[in-house]
Order: structure tokens, then sequence, then C-alpha cells
């Protein structure tokens, strides 16, 4: 059997939640922000690494954002310019949720899915 919890303590790399039930299938997306890689100096490269998406729950507008890798569906600008809300999809058996720190009762998660799709107008 495998140790997990030691003198009361856990690795955080233990305690994946799953997304479903925790997390809409689709949500709006408010804000996209992209991240690239960093070369062997730590400068940033072109390359882009990942894509955070802020997003707002469609049915109470709770907010959370998910990091997913690649590059992003929509960028920061098309979403400026659309008239209506940008919806985003999410695979939530895939997708990854971790505490990375807890403190009085409350902890702050970690999302990050393997992928996303922009939810096309008719499928809303």
């Amino acid at each position: 059997m495998r140790v997990i919890v030691n003198d009361n303590k856990v690795k955080v790399a233990d305690l994946n939640v799953s997304a479903v039930g925790l997390l809409p299938l689709k949500a709006i997306i408010r804000g996209v922000r992209v991240s690239y890689k960093q070369d062997s100096e730590g400068n940033a490269t072109d390359t882009i690494e990942s894509t955070r998406y802020d997003c707002v729950d469609p049915v109470n507008y709770s907010t959370f954002t998910v990091k997913v890798e690649g590059k992003p569906i929509i960028t920061p600008e098309e979403l400026e310019t659309k008239d209506t809300p940008c919806m985003i999809e999410l695979p939530l058996e895939q997708v990854q949720v971790k505490p990375w720190k807890v403190e009085f009762g409350s902890a702050t998660l970690s999302i990050s899915a393997p992928s996303a799709k922009l939810v096309t107008s008719g499928k809303q």
C-alpha cells in the first residue's frame, strides 16, 4: 500500500479532484492570456506553451480560470471584438483540479485541461 498521508500532510499531486459536478461543461470566456515557453536563459520565446481562459459559469455566475495546453482557440483581440458572449467547452473527465494553496478553510485551485473547444453560437 502506498503511503499518501504522513505526519498529517499530503502532497498536492495526490489531491486530484474530478471536475465533473465542480465546473460547468460550458462557460463564458471573459479573458484570454497566453503563456510563452522560455529559453534556457529564462527569456520568453515566440512559442506558445499554454493559454489561460478566465471564465464565468452562465448558471450561477461563479468565476474560474482554466489553463489549456497549446495555442488559444480565440485570441484576446478576437474576444474583444465579439458582439455576443463567447463560450468554451471543457472535457470535464480530463480536467485536473488540484489545490495549490490552503488557508483558513479555503483552497485556491489550479485547474488545467488538455484541450478546449469554442462553442459556436448555435450550440450555446
